[in-house]
């Protein structure tokens, strides 16, 4: 234990915030638009039209995957199996979810 705080919160804590992120859950907190174009009006429909949020770009939805199953897999070599399972879930529908969304048959 450091800091007062055991292994088993400090990953909990870790796993709330990922699984709770609006990228994953599309909760209405945080910025409009997740990605490295940050402000408001950067992501828009070729007509112009401001993109409904949240938003979160491929490569942000990347890193959250990334995320979940490296965190996934630190809760399972901690014993922490029902973390562990909820994260490699939340990534798995993340990753069925983007490839459904954007997978392009034509292009392979």
């Amino acid at each position: 234990m450091r800091g007062g705080r055991s292994s088993g919160s400090n990953i909990t804590a870790i796993a709330t915030a990922t699984a709770t992120s609006s990228i994953c859950c599309g909760n209405a907190r945080g910025l409009a638009n997740q990605g490295w174009k940050d402000s408001y009006d950067a992501i828009f429909h070729r007509d112009g039209q401001l993109r409904a949020r949240p938003i979160a770009l491929a490569e942000v939805q990347g890193y959250v995957y990334a995320a979940c199953t490296t965190v996934s897999g630190v809760a399972a070599r901690l014993g922490h199996l029902e973390i562990a399972e909820r994260l490699g879930r939340a990534a798995s529908a993340l990753k069925r979810i983007f490839e459904r969304d954007f997978w392009l048959d034509e292009k392979g």
